[in-house]
């Protein structure tokens, strides 16, 4: 990273490798769409010739630019150059609605956690993860969180548990919770473990409350709020729900964060066979999936919904070219 005298910060990354390089005919057109190299070279490696004029798009959409040096027999290096403008300190990332405050997870599964945990940090929390009830119990002997995130592995009788300790708000983030959140009794949200934009949501209300309070007539005060949280009408700028099957992690997150950007309502899933257990319970718009998943694959799961719903839009998107 350097600066110019006026402070403006300039990102600069640049790749060298030792490979075959190449002529500086094929140098002035490597940035243009299907342009490759020698055939032997292609048939070798494979490819499509559209990856370095992807980046040059990115590059150029960024306000930078993308450039290669090379040399026969030697290699190659690419060097990519993008101005960066400095964020105002408080300005949140875009399309994001910045929380805050300190916010414990309990959340068994790694990855799980991590991509929770990523998801709260963007938009201001400071998480703490855990992995185990005896060991939250020991940390809220010493934190005080504003609220609490708890994955479906463990149960109401957790969370009451959690909060004879700490009384804080609890998110309960199950796979069959509602597409809003619902109080279920005082103070506890459940929402689908396979929206984002509900999980946000139910983080939100849990730190700020309700809007109003939910009455409470012989115990049925958990019914009494679900049924108003799913009675709330969608916001009018949600365009609908995807329904996304992905199983990598960061690749979930960035398509959830992306498709709430747009006003996309997003249901995440790892594999094929969790995308049709979702569309047995609810109806989507579009489905969004990856081709290369593990116990069901993009081509399985297209086939599935060709037979079952047929006029459902399904995108496929894959790294294999």
């Amino acid at each position: 990273i350097s600066r110019d005298a006026q402070g403006m910060a300039t990102l600069v990354c640049r790749v060298r490798d030792t490979g075959d390089g190449m002529s500086q005919a094929l140098a002035s057109r490597v940035f243009q769409p299907f342009v490759q190299g020698e055939t032997s070279t292609t048939a070798y490696y494979s490819g499509t010739g559209l990856g370095l004029s992807i980046c040059a798009r990115l590059s150029e959409l960024m306000g930078g630019h993308i450039s290669v040096e090379s040399v026969e027999g030697v290699g190659s290096a690419f060097t990519v150059v993008i101005p960066f403008a400095e964020p105002a300190a408080t300005a949140p990332a875009h399309g994001l609605t910045m929380l805050g405050g300190m916010v414990m997870v309990l959340c068994q599964e790694t990855e799980s956690g991590a991509t929770l945990e990523a998801w709260l940090t963007r938009v201001g929390c400071q998480v703490h993860v855990l992995p185990a009830s005896c060991a939250a119990h020991t940390w809220l002997c010493t934190s005080h969180p504003q609220i609490m995130v708890v994955t479906g592995e463990y149960g109401l009788d957790t969370i009451r548990s959690l909060r004879t300790i700490c009384p804080a708000n609890a998110v309960w983030i199950t796979r069959n919770g509602p597409d809003r959140p619902a109080e279920l009794e005082s103070g506890i949200f459940e929402v689908s473990a396979y929206n984002h934009a509900a999980i946000l949501a139910g983080v939100k209300t849990a730190l700020i409350g309700p809007p109003r309070p939910v009455e409470t007539t012989n115990g049925t005060a958990g019914a009494n709020g679900k049924a108003q949280a799913e009675a709330t009408p969608h916001s009018p700028d949600q365009r609908g729900t995807v329904l996304v099957a992905e199983d990598n992690p960061l690749n979930r997150m960035l398509i959830a964060e992306q498709l709430e950007t747009i006003g996309w309502t997003s249901i995440v899933v790892n594999d094929g066979r969790q995308a049709l257990a979702v569309l047995d319970q609810q109806a989507v718009d579009i489905v969004l999936t990856d081709i290369q998943m593990p116990v069901m694959n993009g081509y399985e799961l297209l086939s599935a919904i060709k037979a079952k719903r047929p006029p459902l839009p399904v995108f496929a998107f894959s790294a294999v070219t």
